[in-house]
């Protein structure tokens, strides 16, 4: 039950993810009010990916957090010197990032 959970609130950080880059994209276009309403959902969001960087992705990378966010994480793994040590990390990230982040805000991470 545990693993579903922590999947629903990965795919939860991912819708969050997408709303908050379309929201970003569109923000000049935005009324005062559509603005006001975006901001509480971007914070979760954001509060989530804080959440699972630090819980889901030490557990799975048995690694602690340096960054905040996975994104920040996801781009370490892919760019720090030391990432030919952990080429399945490497690897998983630059999937991640090409695939799920990277198409909402290119060169995400």
């Amino acid at each position: 039950m545990a693993l579903l959970e922590t999947l629903f609130q990965v795919v939860l950080c991912w819708y969050g993810y997408v709303f908050a880059m379309h929201v970003r994209e569109k923000w000049a276009q935005l009324h005062a009010l559509p603005r006001a309403l975006a901001v509480p959902p971007v914070l979760y969001a954001y509060l989530v990916d804080v959440v699972l960087n630090i819980v889901v992705l030490t557990v799975v990378s048995l690694e602690l957090p340096r960054e905040a966010t996975v994104s920040k994480r996801l781009h370490r793994w892919q760019t720090h010197p030391h990432a030919a040590r952990y080429p399945r990390r490497a690897r998983a990230a630059a999937w991640f990032c090409m695939n799920m982040l990277n198409p909402f805000d290119p060169d995400h991470c």
